[in-house]
């Protein structure tokens, strides 16, 4: 997937709409001849598809992933990720390829040019020097699993494939079937679509942080949705999950205040939390060193050390 910085910014225009090349190129300030030249570059790549005179992204595994992921994170950075060569470098760095030599060898870049793109990486905290000269890709970044669902389409049923959890403008931002969490900024009319459908659901991340005492206004609404009675659904306290799951979603949807919040949550209801089910539930999430980590920095604090 060879991309360009004017490449990503008309996949980034065909993210939910359908233009002509005229709209497109005055929506990114290209002429008409050179949006033309990078349409038909992008059709032949299967990231966008043509019908009459509108073009709208393809239906490709990568179209897909890119589409995901630019929802995902509408302000990210994405022309200092997947251009061609930073995916290059980015995805060596993944295959465990971890020196400036090496990188420089896979990319077929000066040792210069893999500096500069590794300090970019760096100022975004995608990617963090192991020691002088050896670099490794954070696993904590909010992009690492999008970047290797595109390395290796791992998931990718389970993660982007869900066309009727697709509500105007909702967006899975985590699964593990059969449970699901979605954003939207229609939470009205999406929890009256999934109802037809015969899903459960909570709120929950951000949109459950003001019925346990933490005050925040979120841009938009996270909804836990599943068909079967889950652990999760067992639990709500009304129409949001229990402390305990809010804690875990709050580190599943990468949320970036996820830290200060859940020090809080633990503070304020430790002796109505269920110390057993948050450790139970991290171990099948895979977040047990995340949740150990949290406890020991409030160790010092808590009643129940």
């Amino acid at each position: 997937m060879k991309l360009s910085k004017n490449k990503i910014r008309i996949i980034r225009v065909l993210v939910d709409a359908s233009l002509r090349s005229r709209e497109i190129a005055e929506s990114i300030g290209l002429s008409g001849t050179h949006t033309s030249s990078l349409l038909r570059d992008l059709i032949r790549d299967g990231l966008v598809k043509r019908r009459g005179w509108r073009y709208s992204l393809g239906d490709t595994i990568q179209a897909t992933l890119l589409r995901h992921m630019l929802r995902k994170h509408p302000s990210m950075r994405f022309e200092s990720v997947l251009c061609e060569t930073e995916l290059k470098i980015l995805e060596s760095l993944y295959r465990g390829k971890n020196s400036v030599n090496e990188l420089a060898s896979e990319t077929g870049k000066t040792t210069r040019t893999v500096y500069y793109k590794l300090s970019v990486f760096q100022s975004m905290a995608l990617v963090y020097e192991l020691y002088p000269g050896k670099y490794g890709l954070s696993r904590e970044h909010p992009l690492y699993d999008d970047l290797v669902s595109l390395f290796t389409a791992r998931d990718l049923s389970e993660k982007y494939l869900h066309p009727e959890l697709e509500y105007k403008d909702s967006l899975i931002v985590w699964s593990k079937s059969p449970e699901f969490m979605v954003r939207t900024r229609e939470p009205r009319g999406y929890i009256t679509y999934i109802n037809s459908l015969g899903y459960k659901w909570a709120y929950t991340s951000s949109s459950a942080l003001d019925h346990y005492g933490v005050h925040v206004i979120p841009p938009y609404t996270t909804v836990y949705i599943t068909k079967r009675k889950t652990d999760t659904i067992n639990r709500l306290d009304k129409e949001y999950v229990s402390v305990e799951d809010l804690i875990l979603h709050l580190l599943l949807v990468n949320h970036p205040e996820s830290k200060r919040y859940i020090h809080w949550l633990i503070q304020k209801h430790e002796d109505k939390i269920d110390f057993r089910y948050l450790k139970r539930k991290a171990i099948e999430y895979k977040l047990q060193k995340k949740i150990e980590s949290l406890l020991y920095d409030l160790k010092p604090i808590l009643k129940r050390r």
